[in-house]
């Protein structure tokens, strides 16, 4: 049995950033991940989830050390925003310069961040990584829990953290209830080459219809 201070289950990007943010905390980590971390495409192609990332988040990626690992040519910067609205022909602009900013927020793909998590942990000792591990049983004491892997090995410590998305299984096994809103929406998400530079402008239209946003990528992309 391996003993530890905090257990995160999950390697997301909300599961690694907690674990990297515990660096100077004096504790002992250990991450629990089914999935081996996605690595970035190499074709050429952009992901279909992206992030806008505001300036308060990248300095505090920049205070985990994950910002330097990020490729410059994956990141855009949102320097204006320009905002329709078709029911009474409303529109609101935006201005990173205006606002005495150097950007709004910043456009960055899913793949790449949790890449570039996973590279920084290689740089932390007091986390030790399982991955890919399953979980099959935890049982809860008064002054510790013990998560047994699904390979059958043991691990204990005072505080297990269930950052393993909306079917937690850490949250189900600790008798936590969760509730489910349906809102009956839908979205298509897809990323286009523009004849026409976007200027890193983020353009969002409110229809009766719906919402139709186009978000700046590197390039002529959006």
């Amino acid at each position: 049995m391996q003993t530890f201070d905090v257990i995160v289950v999950g390697g997301g990007l909300v599961g690694v950033s907690f674990v990297l943010g515990l660096e100077h905390a004096g504790v002992s980590v250990a991450l629990i991940e089914p999935h081996r971390p996605r690595v970035p495409a190499s074709d050429g192609s952009w992901d279909r989830r992206v992030y806008a990332i505001s300036p308060g988040n990248a300095a505090w990626l920049t205070e985990l050390g994950v910002w330097p690992c990020l490729p410059a040519d994956r990141l855009e910067r949102v320097e204006a925003m320009q905002i329709f609205g078709d029911a009474v022909h409303g529109r609101l602009a935006f201005s990173a310069y205006d606002a005495g900013l150097r950007e709004l927020a910043w456009i960055l793909e899913n793949s790449v961040l949790h890449h570039a998590l996973w590279q920084r942990l290689n740089d932390v000792p007091h986390v030790t990584a399982y991955c890919p591990a399953g979980c099959r049983e935890v049982a809860w004491g008064r002054d510790y829990a013990v998560l047994t892997l699904e390979d059958g090995r043991e691990l204990t410590a005072r505080l297990i953290v269930g950052a393993d998305g909306a079917d937690s299984w850490v949250r189900d096994r600790a008798g936590i209830a969760g509730h489910l809103d349906d809102y009956r929406q839908r979205g298509v998400v897809a990323n286009f080459a523009t004849a026409r530079p976007h200027e890193g402008t983020a353009y969002q239209w409110f229809r009766a219809d719906g919402v139709l946003a186009l978000l700046p990528l590197p390039g002529n992309r959006v």
